[in-house]
């Protein structure tokens, strides 16, 4: 099979295939589609004639190639029994997405370690932020430079529950965060991906692993791997001084970073998909 395009008009980058798979399934061929391929590629019709004259098998292939096509340049999600195509996440999209996990030290929370992930559509920033009674230290000053880089290059953030995500950073004394995400959210610069979901549902208060599950998406780690690990870290320090906290929770923040590199890059595909249902 041959797709080809006279003169390179480049019209194959730019045509919706989205639409035309959708035009292709839905198409009832008559006597005049029969006078129309004829006249527009007498080889194909003479193909097509071999073929018995059959446009269920011509369908067929054309759903072949137009797949072919869309998984070069998207990502085939299945929802609902409904089959997707979304854009693959790249910083040309201007979206990016972003979360973070508090872990309470103590019993007060006074002592909490936060860890933070934000995604662009091609690479990931990390940083963690420790705060210890009224101070806060750790490098989360390089994802807020990093934030607010992105901000001024026109990009819009994605979170999945804005309250959650606000009242953490309150928790960990990022008060500049905090307040930025406000602020954001009056300008209309960022998504909450669970109201979306919401809506798509009809239902309230949708965990972010069950819409990744529901999906058909995998997790390396689940919330549950990353209690009882954040149990063991508790465990050893409970007789040490908090000074000496952070060194025993190593294998924590490796497993929750991996946790939210997949989160927030399944945050983005995630709007992504609700882009296009909403269409």
């Amino acid at each position: 099979m041959i797709l080809w395009e006279e003169s390179s008009a480049g019209l194959i980058e730019k045509l919706n295939w989205d639409n035309i798979l959708s035009y292709v399934r839905d198409h009832s061929p008559d006597k005049l589609s029969e006078i129309l391929l004829m006249v527009v590629d007498e080889d194909a019709h003479l193909e097509w004639l071999g073929l018995g004259g059959r446009w269920d098998i011509a369908k067929e292939a054309a759903e072949r190639v137009i797949k072919y096509i869309l998984l070069k340049q998207k990502v085939r999600v299945f929802f609902r029994e409904k089959e997707v195509y979304i854009p693959k996440p790249s910083r040309a999209l201007k979206l990016m997405s972003f979360d973070l996990m508090m872990f309470p030290l103590d019993t007060k929370e006074d002592v909490i370690l936060g860890i933070m992930v934000l995604f662009d559509g091609e690479s990931f920033s990390t940083s963690k932020a420790f705060k210890e009674y009224y101070k806060v230290s750790g490098d989360y000053t390089v994802l807020q430079e990093e934030l607010a880089r992105k901000l001024d290059e026109g990009y819009v953030l994605l979170v999945y529950d804005i309250d959650r995500v606000r009242e953490n950073l309150h928790n960990l004394g990022l008060i500049y965060l905090a307040a930025l995400l406000s602020g954001l959210i009056k300008m209309g610069k960022v998504l909450d991906v669970k109201r979306e979901f919401e809506y798509i549902f009809g239902e309230k208060d949708l965990p972010l692993e069950e819409v990744v599950k529901g999906i058909g998406w995998k997790l390396k780690y689940g919330i549950g791997d990353i209690t009882i690990e954040y149990n063991r870290s508790l465990s050893k320090i409970r007789t040490l001084p908090y000074s000496r906290w952070l060194s025993y929770t190593r294998y924590l923040v490796t497993k929750t970073e991996e946790y939210l590199y997949e989160l927030t890059k399944y945050i983005y595909q995630l709007h992504l998909v609700a882009e296009n249902i909403r269409k």
